[in-house]
């Protein structure tokens, strides 16, 4: 494989990284700031509707809206997993730059890609794991 197909794979398991990055960066701001807007208006709609049948519904609805939200976030890893696919796509952003630069020959190109790889898959694996119990 010679170095111009070295970086031009490099490109692309950036561009993957990216692409995650974005996906779960969007779901983990949005989920964590609609989870806050739900619990706030939930302890406002309890305040100002007090005891009324509706509003008790509407209450109770936000509240449930809020912990669903809160729950997904925690259980899906959202956080987790776009810190994740953020330093692979940084680490391997160094690996390009140090190959473009001259200081890094395609064979240790491979092997950093390779030890990054590594590395996410077993963060990856990690994260998809319950927790662990001793």
């Amino acid at each position: 494989m010679s170095e111009d197909q070295i970086i031009d794979a490099l490109g692309a398991r950036i561009a993957f990284h990216r692409r995650w990055k974005g996906i779960w960066s969007v779901s983990y701001f949005v989920g964590a700031a609609a989870s806050v807007i739900t619990a706030a208006l939930a302890t406002a709609s309890a305040g100002f509707i007090g005891d009324a049948g509706e509003g008790k519904e509407l209450t109770a609805g936000l509240a449930l809206a809020a912990t669903i939200l809160t729950s997904l976030e925690k259980v899906l890893k959202l956080r987790e997993k776009w810190d994740l696919h953020r330093n692979s796509q940084i680490a391997l952003e160094i690996i390009q730059l140090k190959a473009l630069a001259g200081s890094l020959d395609g064979k240790g190109a491979v092997e950093q890609i390779e030890r990054v790889a590594q590395s996410y898959s077993m963060q990856l694996g990690d994260m998809n794991q319950g927790p662990k119990t001793e």
